[in-house]
């Protein structure tokens, strides 16, 4: 239902190629209607700003990255992916630095502490 009232508001401005409007608690209220083209998009921006929806006046802005959709159409779509994995790969590694250095930390004050307290250290 929202998704066919979201449609009939803003086709009359252009060309809708999809809209996504998902459920879940952090993306509920908020939906991304995809133009084919940037000026239909801008057209709807500029009209529908503060239009009362469902009780609420919405509140339009462009979206921060492209769309699966546009990123495909433009062939740009691979690049994200690839861009994910160096991502995950960035991640690991700075966990896995971090457990290093903790490690690394434990060992130095092991190596600190007095003879007679290291023994009952490695004991427990």
């Amino acid at each position: 239902e929202l998704k066919r009232s979201l449609y009939a508001l803003f086709s009359q401005f252009g060309h809708v190629v999809d809209i996504v409007a998902l459920k879940t608690m952090k993306m509920r209220g908020q939906a991304f209607v995809i133009f084919k083209e940037l000026g239909s998009s801008t057209n709807a921006l500029r009209q529908l700003q503060g239009f009362p929806f469902y009780g609420k006046p919405m509140r339009i802005q462009y979206a921060k990255t492209d769309s699966d959709i546009i990123s495909k159409m433009r062939g740009t779509f691979a690049d994200k992916e690839k861009r994910k994995e160096k991502k995950k790969a960035k991640s690991l590694e700075q966990s896995a630095n971090a457990a290093n250095k903790k490690v690394i930390q434990g060992a130095t004050q092991n190596s600190a502490n007095a003879p007679g307290t290291a023994a009952q250290n490695q004991q427990v």
